[in-house]
């Protein structure tokens, strides 16, 4: 198990969170997992120190729950800690307020199985609200058991399970924030240096020299594979499906540069294509062609 390094500790309140989320999830025995930005900053920033740029407060965790009185149960038993509330507007979030001198903090707690209906749910008592969930199950069956203090380990999901995440999110919400955008292009572009050229040289070294040993271009590759790796059929097919669509992936391309994540849509079609090329390797055995 690896562990957060001694000078790059979280901060206190990310921690009481964490400590209060872990302690509510498993006296219920309900699995959890940590994703998002704060996930992204610890596969990247705490545990490589490869630095975001996207700075976020907010904290979100995936509960896989056997129905919904479960996930229930667990926003219950969080909120008897006084420091947490239901925001009355958003049936999935909940409020962390530290003390009276600090603004609060929104904390994104969403269930995932077949108990709350499947990868596209709506959600009990208001049926207006759709959540996507796909790839959620795949994520977490290899998410990464990592001490964050020296009282708490948790599971957090790795970047390939992220990365995945964060395809059909963007599909999902690429009209209303970049954000997504910006975290892939970030991902595919450190992912080599986020521990894994010892892979790319040794278990890896067909994906490096398939690129003339261009580490920029393996590390998306290796990325693809990775996830591809991870992938139960369904999500395979889905995430297949969108890298097929060149006009989506322009798209997304984009939406790269408007995030802040590359500096030009050619660079972020050369992340996506290597991406693609990677996808489909574990397939294939052989070299595919990026674009």
């Amino acid at each position: 198990m690896r562990k957060l390094p001694k000078d790059r500790p979280l901060d206190p309140l990310s921690l009481d969170i964490l400590r209060a989320v872990n302690s509510s999830a498993h006296a219920l025995n309900v699995p959890v997992m940590l994703v998002g930005a704060t996930a992204r900053d610890i596969m990247l920033t705490f545990l490589h120190d490869i630095p975001a740029r996207r700075a976020t407060e907010d904290m979100d965790f995936a509960l896989a729950v056997p129905n919904w009185e479960a996930f229930e149960n667990v926003a219950r038993a969080l909120t008897d800690d006084p420091r947490f509330t239901m925001d009355k507007s958003m049936a999935h979030r909940i409020l962390f307020r530290y003390s009276d001198t600090l603004p609060s903090r929104s904390v994104d707690v969403v269930p995932y199985g077949a108990g709350v209906g499947g990868e596209v749910f709506r959600w009990p008592k208001n049926d207006d609200i759709e959540m996507n969930v796909a790839g959620y199950e795949d994520a977490a069956r290899a998410a990464e058991l990592v001490g964050l203090a020296s009282d708490l380990d948790f599971h957090v999901v790795t970047l390939p399970g992220l990365t995945l995440l964060k395809y059909f999110a963007w599909v999902d919400r690429r009209t209303t924030t970049h954000k997504d955008a910006f975290d892939l292009a970030l991902i595919l572009r450190q992912y080599g240096d986020a521990g894994n050229h010892e892979r790319l040289f040794g278990e890896a070294i067909d994906l490096l020299g398939a690129v003339e040993f261009d580490l920029d271009r393996a590390s998306p590759r290796l990325l693809g594979r990775d996830v591809a790796g991870l992938c139960s059929g369904a999500s395979h097919e889905r995430l297949a499906s969108l890298l097929a669509d060149f006009r989506l992936m322009d798209a997304l391309a984009l939406d790269m540069v408007r995030a802040g994540g590359t500096d030009s849509t050619d660079a972020g079609q050369a992340l996506i294509g290597e991406f693609r090329a990677g996808f489909h390797w574990r397939l294939t055995g052989s070299v595919a062609t990026p674009g």
